[in-house]
């Protein structure tokens, strides 16, 4: 019903004390697990972990490569006073990574991350995941009205079904040193809240949907100039997904920045927009807005 924390005050040393290594981990707790300054250093396979409390937080750090899954009750051997043993379970499989309601759910790693379950961090919560390898989102991850970080050093990719959803907050995807790649189906989805997506490299657009809920919902532009801006930023090229029409991207505001170019007259990238601002180095801008711009 409490707190799990951190004895060792090292999160600033190399390297810093693991405090659990195991093949799969999963934490539950009310008041928070680790703090700012203070995370739960692991080395495991797999991780699954909860803070339940209202403005609770949850703070890890992974030596190396981990999945954000699914662990099952961990079954231990209970000793009886008699001698005898019988078996001590938690209750229920643990999903995801959570922090509480108006807290933070923030976890980095020194490996490659995947973020394998769908999970849903409560209203007024933030998301951050944070890889010194490649991030994969093969899932959705959610948060109620707070916002949401995904950073890797390396390579950023959604697959199929990556979506990172915010009813009320905004969306940050960066990678540090590599490409962020979106496959068709992938989402990164506002209620009117900014996105952003940068790379080192190239980054191919799945949807970026900025528009609001309601707009969404009736698939109108009614309230268009409150759909939130969208920024992509390639230090390579911005590329569409080959052989799909549908609208790419959707904005009150849109600004795309690519070193080379911005997609191709064979697969132009389809937006849907009040204002556009675009700009490539070295090649060609190809677009297809669904309807007019300013």
């Amino acid at each position: 019903g409490g707190a799990i924390a951190d004895a060792q005050d090292d999160d600033a040393s190399t390297p810093a004390t693991v405090n659990v290594t195991a093949a799969q981990l999963r934490m539950e707790a009310v008041t928070g697990i680790g703090s700012a300054g203070h995370a739960i250093e692991t080395s495991v396979g797999v991780l699954a972990a909860r803070a339940s409390g209202n403005g609770a937080g949850t703070f890890v750090a992974e030596t190396d490569g981990v999945t954000l899954g699914t662990v099952a009750a961990v079954t231990v051997n209970r000793v009886g006073l008699d001698g005898g043993i019988a078996d001590q379970a938690d209750s229920d499989s643990l999903s995801g990574f959570q922090g509480g309601a108006n807290g933070i759910a923030s976890f980095s790693n020194g490996g490659n991350l995947v973020i394998a379950q769908a999970f849903t961090v409560p209203a007024g919560a933030h998301l951050l995941l944070q890889s010194a390898g490649t991030l994969d989102v093969n899932a959705t991850v959610s948060t109620g009205t707070g916002s949401i970080t995904l950073l890797a050093t390396g390579d950023l990719r959604f697959g199929a079904a990556g979506k990172a959803i915010t009813t009320g907050g905004t969306i940050d995807i960066e990678s540090l040193a590599g490409s962020v790649t979106m496959a068709h189906g992938a989402v990164a989805q506002t209620n009117g809240g900014n996105i952003r997506v940068a790379a080192a490299a190239d980054i191919t657009v799945g949807l970026l949907d900025a528009r609001t809920a309601q707009d969404r919902a009736d698939g109108t532009l009614a309230d268009q100039s409150a759909w939130g801006a969208v920024s992509i930023k390639a230090g390579g090229a911005v590329h569409d997904n080959a052989l799909e029409t549908a609208v790419d991207v959707y904005a009150s505001q849109l600004r795309l920045h690519a070193g080379s170019s911005v997609a191709s007259g064979a697969e132009r990238l389809e937006t849907e927009a009040i204002v556009l601002s675009a700009r490539a180095t070295t090649g060609g801008v190809f677009l297809s807005d669904a309807t007019a711009l300013e």
